[in-house]
């Protein structure tokens, strides 16, 4: 039965994606020969392939690096001590304690290894690449790619290492030289920077050969790797660093050797693909870039170009919003685009010229390189560039959502998955607080089984991310709101090749940003947004997202598409599920994500209904799923989520996820957020809030009515009929990180219509 209903599935996809399955099919069997070859040969490109690197100057003016230094020197002496902190893993010193690099790699290998190994400097201490340090589990340096299993040992994480071998502290570093003047107190640990830089790709190499061990397996993290490499060299040239002819060889070989594993594994499907596809691009353009020109390497950037217009057309919304429904995602998605489009519009005119006039056939790539020449478009302040207006439009409608979507805390609304995924983490102007996570366990459904840790908020604060985007548009409003303190900003302007110019971008996009790229006028998104005020709500419909605020408060409510077409691989269950600010403080939250596949429980748990500001019938999911692990990345849509009014200050929409339909009206006013939950059947049901770590919930003297308390902030929540509950829960603000016990208040009702509200008062007294 099992057998026909597939059979029955595969006949109901559409002709691409059968076409893309059977390739799949076919390509199975060119792995199996890549494997055998990769046993008995090295699998490092040959010497010819050692050519030298391009470079781009990048420098970040020292008023900014100023204000940054002392976060940014801190990270950097953890990064010399080899101690790292992330996805709750709180601070880890990961070396390896056994074995050189030549004797751990598979036979084949060693001899390459060994040499490779050789330059490292004397005192080195080797990381241990292949380690997920919060867990102890270790992958062998000796398995070929394809053959690394994970998901499948409860409390392993595999993202731990992929996050780790990422090296985005390589940035960092790098910058930290920069803004470490010579002659200062910090002069001998400066100085020891650009070796570890060199030492650190090295041993990653060495130990590490291409299609080997834990780090080749997925081709995001692959991609990402690459781009922080580069970018970090060209940081360390820029400020006058000057590496041997040896290890530059070494590092362009693996460049090179990224890019070729990368197009040979690309994350393409016709229909479902997603971040990873787009980071698999923009991680092959900065290769691409790096290279010098061949044949080769300018059909690797005319398709890097092609693929990423296509792919900002397709994962982003006309109205800017990321397909991925996820606040978190959105903002990685608009880090590969922002960074990869500025790479672009920087190249140098030789490098520009390679767009029209590559070989397509120099690629064979599902999709495929189209015959040149890539087309080109007028900017406004002269000159030509492969991105359409509309493609402008659309990068700066990223950095609107943003803003958009932030109170006046500066922190966005953790809408779908946190991953804690990132392109690059260039700033530092906060340090990041120390958060631990116990290892995960099957059992994770009550709070106490979570790690009563503090959690990090700098994974909610996106500004960086507007100050990225406007370092290409130059826009008062995004400055204001953004600050001056991100080094995001001047890195796009260099790559961009604006250095100290202004407004080149944004004098075209004012222009086009009217019209859609149908050459019709773009009713979405209306004019330009006026930052200054934020006052007057939004209106994000193909996301699923509506903002309703005043000079008090800022809703968020969810009321929309699971994502991705459908397949809703990092949406939650959270429709009409809402978010609260008042007086700029987080009152009203939502829970976060938490983990993916070491605990398939809290996975579940964390995306289900019951973790989400809205109406809950209990065994029941607005959009289901199959238990265990089969289908963590995958939500069925059947709420069929509709907004019926959206105003300035309110909003009502409708799902029937359940079967019958909830209703949910919200308002807000000077003093006051109210809502009313309709729902066609007496069944018992819960209405949630999950309150802000922080959040102080009481009950009062006076019937239904309790009293919150955060920061200066006191409301008091009212309504009925039903039973009013104060119980507890884990918040997580980051991957892997938890903050419990925290609030969660609960109205138990079994009508068919409740009002409630959430009132500023005062005094503590008025309500006693």
């Amino acid at each position: 039965m099992n057998l026909v209903r597939r059979i029955r599935a595969l006949a109901r996809l559409p002709a691409a994606e059968k076409a893309f399955r059977a390739r799949q099919a076919a390509g199975k069997l060119k792995m199996r020969l890549l494997r055998r070859k990769d046993a008995s040969f090295s699998s490092y490109a040959p010497a010819a392939n050692e050519t030298a690197a391009e470079t781009r100057e990048i420098v970040v003016p020292p008023a900014v690096l100023k204000k940054a230094s002392k976060a940014l020197l801190n990270r950097a002496r953890d990064s010399l001590g080899h101690t790292f902190d992330l996805l709750g893993s709180g601070r880890v010193k990961v070396e390896r304690r056994f074995g050189a690099a030549e004797t751990l790699v598979n036979r084949a290998n060693r001899p390459e290894a060994a040499r490779i190994a050789a330059m490292i400097d004397a005192g080195y201490k080797p990381i241990d690449w292949q380690l997920d340090f919060k867990s102890g589990h270790r992958w062998s340096e000796r398995t070929w790619y394809g053959d690394i299993a994970f998901g499948d040992e409860p409390g392993v994480d595999v993202k731990v290492p992929w996050e780790l071998a990422r090296m985005q502290h390589l940035p960092q570093m790098a910058i930290a030289y920069q803004a470490t003047a010579q002659g200062s107190a910090e002069s001998g640990e400066r100085r020891r920077l650009p070796r570890e830089f060199r030492n650190e790709v090295l041993d990653f190499v060495s130990a590490n050969p291409p299609r080997w061990g834990v780090n080749w397996v997925c081709s995001m993290d692959v991609a990402i790797r690459a781009a922080n490499w580069t970018m970090a060299r060209d940081l360390f040239v820029s400020a006058g660093v000057h590496f041997d002819p040896a290890f530059e060889r070494v590092f362009a070989r693996s460049v090179y050797e990224h890019g070729l594993h990368v197009l040979s594994n690309l994350e393409w499907r016709p229909i479902f693909r997603g971040n990873h596809y787009l980071a698999d691009i923009a991680g092959l353009v900065f290769m691409a870039a790096h290279l010098p020109r061949t044949r080769e390497t300018d059909a690797w950037l005319a398709f890097g170009v092609q693929e990423l217009v296509s792919e900002v057309g397709y994962q982003f919304n006309q109205e800017g919003t990321n397909f991925e429904s996820s606040t978190c995602y959105h903002r990685l998605a608009a880090e590969m685009a922002v960074f990869a489009t500025a790479l672009v519009l920087g190249l140098p005119r030789e490098r520009m010229d390679a767009l029209c006039g590559y070989d397509h056939r120099a690629l064979r790539t599902h999709p495929r390189l189209k015959p040149a020449p890539i087309a080109m478009y007028p900017r406004a302040e002269g000159g030509v560039s492969p991105f359409p207006p509309w493609y402008f439009e659309r990068l700066e409608k990223m950095a609107e959502f943003v803003v958009a979507i932030s109170g006046k805390s500066g922190l966005v609304p953790q809408i779908g998955d946190n991953d804690s995924g990132r392109f690059f983490k260039l700033s530092a102007t906060d340090e990041q607080p120390e958060a631990k996570s116990q290892k995960p366990t099957g059992n994770s459904l009550q709070p106490s089984a979570f790690s009563l840790q503090p959690s990090a908020s700098n994974d909610l604060d996106h500004r960086h991310v507007v100050a990225a985007i406007n370092g290409l548009f130059d826009r008062e409003d995004f400055a204001a709101f953004a600050g001056d303190a991100w080094v995001d900003y001047h890195v796009v302007r260099s790559l961009a090749g604006l250095g100290g110019q202004r407004a080149e971008i944004r004098q075209w996009s004012v222009v086009s940003s009217r019209w859609s790229e149908r050459g019709e006028k773009s009713e979405v998104g209306g004019q330009r947004s006026e930052v200054g005020g934020r006052r007057s709500g939004k209106k994000y419909p193909a996301f699923g997202l509506y903002v309703l605020r005043n000079e008090r408060f800022h809703v968020v409510v969810r009321c929309g598409p699971v994502g991705r077409g459908g397949q809703g691989a990092h949406a939650h269950n959270d429709q009409l599920s809402f978010t609260l600010e008042a007086d700029g403080v987080p009152v009203i939250v939502d829970p976060g994500t938490y983990l993916y596949t070491p605990d398939p429980a809290a996975r579940n748990l964390f995306r289900s209904t019951a973790m989400h500001n809205t109406v809950q019938i209990e065994g029941r999911e607005q959009n289901p799923w199959n238990e265990g692990g089969t289908e963590l990345f995958k939500l069925r849509e059947t709420a069929g989520a509709v907004v019926t009014r959206c105003e300035e200050n309110s909003f009502a929409g409708a799902h029937h996820g359940f079967g019958a339909t909830h209703r949910r009206e919200l308002a807000i006013c000077a003093a006051s957020v109210s809502g009313c939950d309709g729902y066609d059947s007496e069944v018992g049901k819960t209405i949630a809030f999950h309150c802000a770590p922080g959040v102080r919930a009481s009950t009062t003297d006076r019937p239904n009515i309790l009293q919150l308390t955060a920061e200066g902030v006191n409301l008091m929540v009212s309504g009925g009929p039903g039973e009013w509950r104060l119980g507890e829960y884990g918040y997580s603000g980051g991957y892997g990180l938890i903050t419990a016990p925290c609030a969660r208040i609960e109205l138990r009702t079994a009508e068919t219509r409740v009002a409630w509200a959430v009132s500023l008062v005062d005094f503590t007294a008025t309500i006693r």
